[in-house]
């Protein structure tokens, strides 16, 4: 008897592997764009990638500013006007908000007439591009999207022009599966630009208002800003919290991947002060390569958006990293078939996360699980 659902190849995994342990190496704007092109390109059948950091603009926090990290596959002008197409791509952004899933993708999650509709209203509403100027936005056939979680503050897109396959559910489960790393990447490579010594970086930050500290492995603090020491009460040369150099380690074995790996963690780690609760944003920092001496920058930010009430109570609730999967597309509507092959995984395994997941969040069907987790989503629900 045949397998009823599929599983990504060992080649698929060895791919991503390799890529992982090429990103790990990328110092800077070019080392990422050429592992891009040499790694991520033919593994996703892609011919366009872009990656920005996002944040609220300070004239009005109602809207967002973008700002650039790495681009293949565009122009110099045609990068600018990528950044302004993100408030047509109007399916993708619902999805992000209202939902918990950090990587969409044509064909699956938003349809191709949708993503070419919203290209058209972009260049109706900008006269002044002549859409021959851009063929990559022009010709755009597919987009696969990845995002940081809840409160989002950085994406990737990754893309296909004249090209018409779809992407599939073996695309976005590799997708899922190397988010970590490439955001990480990303992120690196956004930091050591502006900031080339930790140095610089710990006059940069002091001033945040969010808790931010600069620790190495063994959990030695090497920087701390104000708010920091205000709500821990430790300074240089302490040792963090047990809780939070755990996190640290757990996040230090997370890129350092073993031979296989199959479960994708959607939500950052969270910690909770009182009554406070906060997202853990960590970056890995290797001064040129040198890996006995890499720290880990942790910032902590308040956990606001619905998601993260959501996966907060998830995490409390003893979930495992699979289980929170299962959840969370119980929650965002899809169908014990739609999760199996989303997942790469059997209708009978997704029954058996139910029924543990039916113990920890204390309810008794699925019907109650989705209108406990939509109801934290909503803001009905603590």
């Amino acid at each position: 008897m045949t397998s009823s659902f599929q599983d990504l190849s060992e080649q698929d995994y060895l791919d991503l592997i390799e890529l992982i342990h090429r990103l790990e190496e990328c110092e800077s704007q070019s080392d990422l764009e050429g592992v891009v092109q040499t790694h991520l390109f033919p593994l996703f059948q892609i011919d366009a990638f872009g990656s920005a950091t996002i944040s609220a603009a300070p004239s009005n926090p109602s809207s967002t500013k973008l700002a650039p990290i790495a681009a293949v596959g565009y122009s110099p002008h045609e990068i600018e006007w990528a950044l302004s197409c993100q408030p047509y791509l109007e399916d993708f952004t619902r999805l992000l908000s209202t939902g918990l899933r950090t990587v969409l993708a044509t064909d699956i999650d938003v349809s191709r007439k949708s993503l070419r509709d919203s290209f058209h209203r972009f260049f109706d509403d900008h006269q002044e591009i002549d859409p021959d100027d851009a063929p990559t936005l022009k010709n755009m056939s597919g987009h696969l999207t990845i995002v940081d979680g809840p409160e989002v503050s950085l994406a990737v897109g990754l893309s296909r022009i004249r090209n018409d396959n779809s992407f599939t559910y073996r695309e976005l489960r590799m997708a899922e599966l190397l988010q970590p790393s490439l955001l990480h990447a990303c992120r690196y490579v956004a930091l050591r630009r502006t900031l080339n010594h930790f140095s610089a970086l710990a006059e940069h930050l002091a001033d945040t208002a969010n808790p931010l500290v600069l620790a190495q492995p063994e959990g030695y603090i090497m920087f701390c800003n104000a708010s920091f020491r205000d709500r821990f009460q430790l300074q240089q040369g302490d040792r963090l919290p047990e809780n939070l150099h755990r996190c640290m380690q757990m996040q230090d074995d997370m890129y350092s991947p073993a031979e296989s790996f199959e479960e994708f963690d959607r939500f950052p780690p969270f910690y909770k002060i009182g009554k406070d609760v906060f997202r853990l944003t960590l970056t890995r920092l290797d001064p040129m390569q040198d890996y006995e001496n890499r720290c880990w920058l942790f910032q902590l930010k308040p956990a606001l958006a619905p998601q993260s009430r959501v996966g907060f109570a998830m995490k409390e609730a003893h979930l495992t990293v699979r289980e929170i999967e299962v959840a969370s597309l119980v929650c965002d509507g899809f169908s014990d078939k739609d999760i199996a092959r989303r997942l790469f995984i059997s209708p009978n395994t997704v029954n058996n996360h139910l029924k543990n997941i039916f113990r920890k969040m204390e309810v008794h069907t699925r019907v109650q699980l989705a209108h406990r987790l939509q109801g934290i989503l909503q803001g009905k629900e603590a």
